[in-house]
């Protein structure tokens, strides 16, 4: 479900550009849209590459991708660089720790 915040934001911007009505604050409106729009986007875009398991690229959705062997450490995170050879994009997956095994 959408925000209503950003529902309305893009409905200001729908509605100038249909020609039904613009403000005087279009402009500002109109950036707001496309940063709320693209960070809902981006949200969207990350729960379905952990949805996927990371099995394929978040840009171009190709499965034909390069993992960095190194590993980097961070607390308790840790980064793993990846490359889609389809699309030539990377990115840097992140691991948390949230727990172990054993005795």
């Amino acid at each position: 479900m959408i925000d209503p915040k950003l529902q309305a934001l893009i409905q200001s911007v729908v509605d100038c550009a249909d020609g039904t009505g613009c403000d005087d604050d279009l402009t500002v409106t109109s950036s707001a849209a496309v940063a709320a729009l693209a960070a809902y986007m981006e949200s969207d875009s990350q729960a379905e590459y952990v949805a996927h398991g990371g099995s394929e690229c978040p840009h171009c959705h190709g499965e034909d991708v390069d993992y960095d062997g190194n590993v980097r450490l961070y607390g308790d995170k840790c980064h793993h660089d990846c490359k889609c050879l389809t699309c030539q994009k990377t990115w840097t997956e992140i691991y948390t720790l949230t727990g172990y095994e054993g005795e």
